[in-house]
């Protein structure tokens, strides 16, 4: 949507639909600023939030893959356990100064990924 409304940018002035048009074409007529945004070279919230996370995509997906293993066999793991996990993780590549997971991280995680993890 931001491609199209770059694309208005290019034609003549006369010519522009103008963002809200845009906006109402892909159905999101009342988030007409987001186009604006991505046109000035902002960063959609997920991929703002990235930097942010304690751990990347591929570590959360063996952290969960592990989650999994060591429920089926007849070990689940306790949150603590999941929290000092992860602060393993961090420190492994940050060293030690990493910041410990807080306390409400462990049941951010497991409500992101409840489609693929079930609490016993």
């Amino acid at each position: 949507m931001h491609t199209v409304y770059w694309l208005e940018q290019v034609k003549a002035e006369n010519m522009w639909k103008g963002v809200h048009i845009i906006a109402k074409e892909f159905g999101i007529e009342n988030q007409w600023r987001t186009i604006i945004n991505h046109y000035n070279g902002g960063r959609s919230i997920r991929k703002g939030h990235k930097d942010l996370q304690k751990l990347t995509p591929a570590e959360e997906t063996v952290l969960v893959n592990f989650l999994n293993e060591s429920m089926a066999c007849g070990f689940p793991q306790m949150p603590k356990n999941l929290a000092n996990f992860t602060n393993m993780i961090c420190r492994n590549y940050l060293g030690a100064k990493c910041e410990d997971v807080g306390e409400s991280w462990t049941g951010r995680f497991l409500d992101h990924h409840r489609d693929i993890l079930q609490t016993h």
